[in-house]
């Protein structure tokens, strides 16, 4: 199974946006609590891809300020670069990770 597949059964009912972008910025910032086979699926690239898909396939409740916050509004949350700006977004924004929801959000998927 991958990352894209374990996130999807995890939230089959939909992902706001919001936890979506703290979601992926946890999975970029730590892999702890995830199973092992994940790991080499939490690269910037791949869950620019992985987030990407997710929105595509309508897993993602958009929101209209989707990505204001991570000055990623200027692509479609369907974009890769968009997902790639959520996680410039530590390094050129600053304070953008929300660790409480990260590892709320990562219980909801290994439990």
């Amino acid at each position: 199974m991958s990352l894209e597949s374990y996130i999807s059964e995890s939230f089959e009912s939909g992902l706001p946006y919001s936890d979506a972008a703290q979601l992926c910025l946890r999975l970029y910032c730590s892999v702890d609590d995830i199973p092992t086979q994940y790991h080499v699926e939490c690269n910037k690239e791949n869950l620019a891809t992985v987030f990407a898909n997710l929105s595509a396939n309508g897993l993602i409740i958009k929101n209209d300020d989707a990505g204001a916050l991570y000055k990623a509004e200027s692509y479609s949350t369907d974009d890769n670069n968009h997902w790639l700006m959520v996680i410039d977004s530590i390094f050129k924004v600053g304070d953008t990770v929300d660790t409480a929801i990260g590892n709320r959000l990562i219980c909801h998927i290994t439990s």
